[in-house]
């Protein structure tokens, strides 16, 4: 991992509201957030190498969530990406087939915080956390 990005946390969500609470909440455990609207605007600068863990909805304008994943793994392999989202059951969602066959962390919005701070707490732990 890389030593700037041990505790900055990425968050992709096309609802500010969404983006609002996350910061504060994932702020109020001490790490740093970076929020962007849409994949293509997280993609655009420099973040996915300056990250530590990304939360990201699944349903995006444009590219989606999936999409997303399969870009940043392909960039940083071992990147933690924990999924939030207001569609589909999880257990078909987490049976998607996956980039790297690690398993999916996802949460169905409206989401317990403190279930997601221990999923990113673990995350920056190196293991995969529950889901």
């Amino acid at each position: 991992m890389l030593r700037g990005a041990e505790r900055v946390v990425a968050v992709v969500d096309d609802d500010p509201a969404v983006l609002d609470s996350l910061q504060d909440l994932l702020e109020s455990r001490g790490y740093s957030v970076r929020s962007f609207l849409s994949a293509e605007e997280f993609l655009e600068g420099n973040a996915p190498l300056l990250i530590g863990c990304l939360i990201s909805d699944i349903e995006l304008p444009g590219m989606d969530g999936w999409s997303l994943e399969t870009l940043v793994l392909d960039r940083r392999p071992q990147m933690p990406i924990i999924f939030v989202t207001a569609h589909g059951e999880i257990d078909e969602l987490r049976k998607k087939q996956c980039f790297n066959d690690v398993p999916r962390v996802i949460f169905k919005k409206p989401f317990d915080g403190g279930q997601l701070l221990k999923a990113v707490d673990t995350a920056f732990l190196g293991t995969n956390g529950p889901g």
